[in-house]
């Protein structure tokens, strides 16, 4: 699932071209344009390649190529970002640089998340992958209790004797889930993914604590604590298969969507202001 958008970079050395004036103030504002350019040159000279990838951006598969070039943006952008801020401004350039350092934080915060959903989406949907596989073995060990036989025939059971398979399944599912839990208790969500993460997570150990509550009450033989305890099993799962993590992957892409729009409006609202100045002190 890719982004329709694309990270807005100012053209710096266009936008914010020199006044031409000798006045004072005039000429403090183009030494200033001039150290912005200065600052973000490596970063312009890469312009290009940089918009080239956050178009080819997934947030479901990357090739290492693109993952690369998303390190190197984030890079680049960063070290734009800490030459901009370091600079001291005319004050009548002050709102234009902090509306610059504004602009190069969200695009830092962007490249930043972008390139961390690449590392961390793959492992994620691994573990969810993972998570699949103990369900379809937990469904097939229950299947196994009383199953036909090599004559095709179900096996005499005794009431005790299901209640026993069926809590020995239980107990399988949670055990087999609790290391995928473990791992993802060890993984950091990018924050547009992080709710979805943090649901899932709540699910999954709830599925662990359920399942040993569920066995616990069929050994004991409390059926209608155990079908209780079951219900709420199969509604946490529910919470956690595929389709949510889907749905959750497509609000980040909006959430993503949104913050590019909001990169592309402050950039042209840094155009406007360094216009107004040319207007001023023209």
């Amino acid at each position: 699932m890719r982004l329709a958008g694309r990270l807005t970079l100012l053209s710096l050395v266009a936008v914010l071209a020199a006044c031409g004036s000798s006045h004072a103030r005039r000429n403090a504002v183009n030494t200033y344009f001039d150290q912005v350019n200065a600052a973000e040159s490596r970063l312009l000279a890469s312009v290009g390649e940089i918009d080239g990838t956050f178009k080819a951006f997934s947030l479901t598969s990357n090739k290492q190529v693109e993952v690369k070039r998303l390190a190197q943006a984030q890079v680049e952008i960063g070290s734009a970002l800490a030459r901009v801020r370091a600079l001291d401004p005319p004050p009548d350039a002050a709102k234009v640089h902090a509306d610059l350092v504004r602009l190069l934080t969200l695009q830092h915060d962007v490249a930043h998340e972008l390139y961390w959903t690449t590392q961390f989406e793959p492992l994620y949907m691994h573990r969810l992958n993972a998570v699949s596989a103990v369900a379809n073995m937990f469904i097939h060990d229950l299947n196994q209790v009383g199953a036909p036989v090599a004559n095709g025939k179900p096996p005499k059971l005794s009431l005790n004797t299901a209640l026993d398979g069926y809590a020995t399944a239980f107990t399988t599912y949670g055990a087999a889930l609790k290391p995928i839990v473990a791992t993802l208790d060890r993984m950091s969500a990018p924050p547009e993914l992080r709710p979805g993460f943090l649901a899932q997570r709540a699910a999954l150990d709830q599925s662990v604590t359920l399942s040993a509550t569920i066995s616990t009450a069929l050994h004991a033989r409390k059926v209608a604590a155990a079908n209780e305890a079951i219900r709420k099993l199969f509604e946490s799962a529910a919470s956690a298969n595929g389709t949510e993590a889907e749905k959750a992957i497509r609000g980040a892409v909006r959430a993503y969507e949104a913050r590019l729009g909001q990169i592309a409006k402050l950039a042209a609202q840094v155009s406007r202001e360094r216009q107004k100045l040319v207007t001023r002190l023209g």
